[in-house]
């Protein structure tokens, strides 16, 4: 059949289609067959039929989110960490000064005792000689005693020595001076004079063996 017995041709639809789609005299809006009621929705079946891609956006904040976590906390760690060298290095010389302490405590402690030590020995030597010292005073004091006691007798014996002599020579003296005599007698007078220097000599002797 030809276009001209009555059916549309080709152009003529796409000129149908243009006329439809032009501006509403009423509204002034854009009118397409697309939007005439009733008809269905350009796309609405593939719409329907197509499967739902979901959003990337909430992965990407779940990546944000565990990447700033495990920043804070490898910060907290490496403050903790700094935290535990700061202290570990203070109780590290709280204990050096410590031990140096310790040590020269233990230093002086060793000389005080080398010093009591030393100091006890050298009180056991005083001691000792005061001891000694204490003893030669008495033996001195007993011997300057007994010297004075010795001195005594000897001056007495000296004396008694002289007298004797004295005595003798008055003796001497008589009997060559026929003008003098003794009124108990010579004889008398000698005895006793020789018995006294007897006596005087036996005293000497015996102080003598005795010291």
């Amino acid at each position: 059949m030809s276009p001209a017995d009555g059916e549309p041709t080709a152009m003529q639809a796409v000129d149908a289609g243009t006329s439809a789609a032009q501006d509403s005299p009423v509204t002034g809006a854009r009118v397409t067959p697309d939007a005439v009621p009733g008809a269905p929705a350009a796309g609405t079946a593939d719409a329907d039929q197509a499967p739902t891609t979901p959003s990337p956006a909430p992965r990407r904040r779940l990546r944000w989110l565990w990447a700033t976590l495990a920043g804070i906390a490898a910060a907290a760690l490496v403050v903790v960490t700094a935290y535990m060298v700061v202290v570990t290095n203070g109780w590290r010389e709280y204990a050096s000064d410590l031990e140096a302490s310790l040590e020269e405590v233990k230093a002086l402690a060793a000389q005080d005792r080398a010093d009591r030590d030393a100091m006890e020995e050298r009180l056991a030597v005083v001691e000792s000689q005061l001891e000694t010292a204490n003893a030669r005073i008495t033996d001195l004091a007993n011997e300057e005693a007994n010297a004075l006691d010795s001195q005594a007798a000897l001056r007495d014996a000296v004396e008694a020595m002289i007298e004797c002599a004295d005595k003798r020579q008055e003796i001497i003296r008589v009997l060559t001076n026929p003008s003098l005599y003794f009124p108990q007698g010579t004889n008398a007078v000698r005895a006793e004079v020789d018995a006294f220097c007897q006596e005087v000599q036996t005293s000497y002797y015996e102080k003598l063996a005795g010291e």
